[in-house]
């Protein structure tokens, strides 16, 4: 009632309530609509005195004016446990996003199915379906309507709205479609078979039927079916138009510029140069493959520039912008986070900034929207989005939806991290449709469409060989190399620890707390002689008398150079437990000041110097803190410097890390009330923006959390100087692309805090522990779903034999197979142990192949980087290996 204007509403129904309460002592004898109606003519009758009052002239005639359909409707609603504000969108917005009343009437899963898109979360199926099917006494007492009413549980209706359901919870999986079985399944898991005896042949004559495919497709190839959202259809459909293959191979331009030059001619200009010397291999290779790279990115419509961290894919995209014919067509510069967005430049925005305007994205629900209909970008010709490798299919679908005619789309990014929290991998399936299946250079990945770089210069050490933590993040990559493997079995065994890498083991919750202490004290060199103090400079403190003071400009500039990074939130050596560990081990004297604890030997309380504490977490002055959502600054909300409001970007991201500033009270001080609280970024050095003390509280309209600890997903798109990465030895959530962003975090050091023996944690180096390789997507092609130890992958992105061995390459994979044709003739095995007599050294050949008929065996290495010095030499020192014992060395082709 109130959210059709009635006053008093909720006091009506829970008048009503009562008395029925009172009278019946029952709540099934009497239907209070009955009550509702009589009252209208007599407010007295049922409720006395209080019904006069709340049955006033106006809400009489409201309720009286209601016509019969609009009753029912109502009526309808009344059955579903709903809030105001759930009441309220559901009658303002029916007509636009629902249907008109007897459609609803008809099929009430429709408030769910329709309502989901724009106000995720706001309406479930629960809801609805609660309200359809009650506890049978009340189904006997207050029948439903014969319009609505449900023929069974299996019922069309309902068995679409819970498919819906299920794909739904699937997409927050990163799924976005389904196996038929693998909907079934979960359709069967869950309700109870004897209600609900659903099974294969039911699902598919609904399936197949024209009103479930109104939401959902059923998609067949020659050996499955699958379950897809029809707005993912829609979605998928957009990303096809602007991506498509065979057009972006055709349609190229003719664009020619001296591209080593330009390289060469940048360091130069800019004074980046790492090295003077030209003959530097691993230079001349770096600025080979930026070159080529910059020719792909400036001749293609479409294009995916690729690289780890330190591999120059921000500096390639600086020499991008100087292109003339780029800055000609003008540039959008996009990113998913606001750390990202910052080293893209001044100009660029998050992504949640760039679709508001359009309404392609609704900051309450946090959901990105297409409008075919709605207004085009057409203010440059040319968009980069780095940190691709974050993006949703529903973030790149709302991208692309919004621009108009573009000249170059270019997705940037590291594929081989998490993939996005959301539907789909998008950046990984867009990289394997343009990555050429042969290289014509293989010191130079490039393509249609496709550039490379690989070459990580900001990471070497001062004797130019690459970084042991770096070895152990490519151990985790897509293509690790036997020899990364090795080097992660030494470092695992020695448990080496040198400038860049620390190992620290430990074994349970208790165990882990005090080894942490130790660690962190260490590492941060804190002075143990006032370890408080100590820590809070690690943060950007500055001693000033007694106290210590965090001011923007300066803070912010210092909370990055350490962070510590976890997979989990919950137990011991999660995220929650740590922030709190940290915040009462090291602040505990900001803690004090924010309580404006009473000093035991004084009657008075003193003048408060700083706010109270906010939030869940109790965040006080001079905490770090993330931002959980992301929020714009109006004209009347407050930024220092005041003067320089209109020069600040009035925006930050979910995602973006602050420390707590603001005012902080000296004996002087003539201000009143609780002190005001500021927090600056990272991200926007020298600004700070204002908040009123209630604004951040528990339900306030921003929320913060402590940040000396965050998620691993929380990390990604960002950089630090130290590193700790607290890494359990189990949970699901742990897979190779999560160790592979934790491990490319670091600028300097990275000190890795495992539980148990760090050898252990080499399983996840398989494709078979890979997240990406578990989601099922079809943006190009259907999922080829491989089923291994009960656990389900596409199996174009994992490297299994026919024969289900587990291997390093796909080119070991297709040798592997290729061999298996043979298998009358021959048998292989892959890396199987050799002993060479000569030295007593182990090795594993890639194959042994042995011949049924001969007895003849042979072995076969695969040698898939021999353009790399390093490479060879220890191809030729295992090559001596097996000609001093007596191999004979049958062919050698490259």
């Amino acid at each position: 009632m109130s959210a059709i204007k009635i006053k008093e509403g909720n006091t009506i129904a829970w008048e009503l309530e009562k008395h029925i309460r009172a009278t019946d002592e029952d709540l099934l004898k009497t239907n209070p609509w009955e009550l509702l109606q009589e009252s209208l003519s007599d407010p007295a009758k049922f409720l006395g005195i209080r019904g006069k009052e709340i049955f006033n002239a106006t809400n009489v005639r409201i309720l009286k004016s209601i016509p019969g359909e609009k009753k029912k409707f109502y009526q309808l609603l009344s059955r579903i446990q709903l809030s105001n504000e759930q009441a309220k969108t559901i009658i303002e917005e029916h007509a636009d996003l629902i249907g008109d009343i007897q459609t609803i009437l008809l099929n009430p899963y429709l408030i769910y199915e329709k309502l989901r898109i724009v106000y995720k979360g706001l309406i479930s199926f629960n809801q609805i379906d609660k309200a359809v099917f009650p506890p049978l006494k009340i189904r006997k007492a207050f029948p439903l309507d014969s319009v609505s009413k449900m023929t069974d549980y299996l019922d069309e209706r309902r068995v679409r709205a819970l498919s819906i359901t299920i794909l739904e919870e699937a997409a927050d999986e990163g799924h976005s479609l389904l196996p038929f079985s693998d909907v079934l399944n979960r359709l069967s898991m869950k309700e109870s078979a004897e209600d609900f005896p659903i099974n294969e042949d039911i699902l598919l004559v609904q399936a197949e039927e024209a009103f479930y495919q109104e939401e959902i497709n059923l998609l067949k190839n020659d050996s499955m079916m699958f379950l897809k959202l029809q707005r993912l259809s829609e979605l998928k459909r957009i990303i096809n138009q602007r991506i498509n293959k065979e057009i972006n191979q055709k349609k190229t331009y003719n664009i020619n510029h001296d591209w080593n030059e330009i390289v060469k001619q940048y360091f130069l200009d800019s004074q980046k140069e790492e090295t003077n010397s030209d003959a530097d291999e691993f230079e001349s290779l770096a600025r080979k493959e930026k070159a080529d790279s910059l020719r792909v990115l400036c001749n293609y419509r479409v294009s995916v520039l690729i690289g780890p961290a330190g591999s120059g894919k921000t500096t390639l995209l600086e020499m991008f912008e100087k292109i003339p014919e780029i800055k000609k067509g003008g540039l959008i510069k996009l990113a998913p986070t606001g750390k990202a967005r910052v080293k893209m430049g001044h100009n660029a925005k998050t992504i949640a900034q760039y679709l508001y305007p359009s309404k392609r994205y609704d900051g309450y629900y946090g959901v990105y929207l297409t409008r075919e209909d709605g207004a085009k970008d057409s203010s440059a010709r040319n968009i980069i989005i780095d940190e691709s490798s974050m993006l949703t299919e529903e973030q790149l679908g709302a991208i692309l939806d919004a621009l108009g005619p573009m000249d170059r789309i270019i997705l940037v990014g590291d594929y081989r991290q998490l993939p996005p929290i959301g539907t789909g991998r998008p950046f990984v399936d867009i990289v394997n449709l343009l990555k050429p299946e042969i290289f014509e250079n293989p010191d130079v990945r490039t393509g249609h469409g496709y550039a490379e770089l690989r070459q990580i210069r900001r990471q070497k050490n001062v004797t130019g060989n690459e970084r042991k933590d770096i070895v152990l993040s490519k151990c985790f990559g897509d293509e690790p190399r036997k020899e990364e493997i090795e080097t992660f079995q030494e470092i695992a065994g020695s448990l080496e620890s040198n400038s860049h890498l620390r190992l620290e083991k430990w074994y349970d919750s208790k165990d882990f707390r005090e080894k942490f202490e130790q660690i962190i004290q260490e590492e941060l060199n804190l002075d143990t002689e006032d370890i408080i103090k100590a820590f809070n400079r690690t943060l950007g403190a500055k001693d000033i008398g007694n106290y210590q003071y965090f001011n923007y400009d300066y803070s912010e500039k210092e909370i990055e150079n350490w962070q510590i990074i976890s997979p989990v939130n919950g137990y011991g050596y999660g995220v929650k437990e740590i922030n709190k560990f940290i915040q009462s081990t090291y602040r505990k004297n900001f803690i004090d000041l924010a309580h404006n604890i009473k000093d035991p030997n004084s009657n008075y309380f003193p003048k408060r110097k700083i706010a109270k504490p906010k939030g869940t977490d109790n965040i006080v002055y001079g905490d770090k803190v993330i931002s959980l959502k992301n929020n714009r600054w109006r004209d009347n909300q407050w930024i220092r410097p005041a003067n320089k409001k209109a020069d600040a970007l009035n925006y930050f991201a979910n995602g973006e890390i602050g420390i707590i500033t603001g005012e902080f009270r000296g004996q002087k001080s003539n201000g009143s009330g609780e002190p005001k609280i500021e927090i600056t970024f990272s991200t926007q050095p020298g600004y700070s923006y204002s908040f009123w003390p209630n604004e951040l509280g528990e339900d306030g309209k921003y929320p913060f959390e402590l940040a000396y600890a965050i998620t691993v997903h929380k990390s990604q798109g960002s950089g630090f100087n130290k590193v700790f990465f607290v890494l359990p030895s189990q949970g699901a959530i742990l897979s190779r692309e999560l160790l592979y962003t934790a491990l490319t975090r670091q600028e300097e050091k990275i000190i890795i805090l495992h539980q148990g023996d760090f050898r252990d944690f080499i399983r996840f180096a398989g494709t078979e522990a890979s997240a990406t390789a578990k989601r099922f997507t079809d943006l190009f092609y259907l999922p080829q779903v491989k089923e291994i130890e009960k656990k389900y992958y596409d199996a174009r992105y994992i490297n299994v034999s026919e024969r289900g061995e587990r291997m390093i390459s796909k080119s070991e994979v297709i040798i592997a197979n290729c061999l298996n044709k043979y298998k009358k003739d021959i048998r292989y095995a892959y890396e199987n142990k050799l002993t060479l007599l000569s030295t007593g050294r182990t090795i594993k050949p890639d194959f042994t192949i042995e011949h049924l008929g001969t007895g003849r065996v042979f072995y076969w290495e695969h040698l898939g980087m021999m353009t790399r010095e390093d490479y060879r030499q220890k191809w030729e020192k295992k090559k001596q290996g097996y000609i001093d014992d007596g191999f004979v060395v049958f062919t050698e082709q490259s």
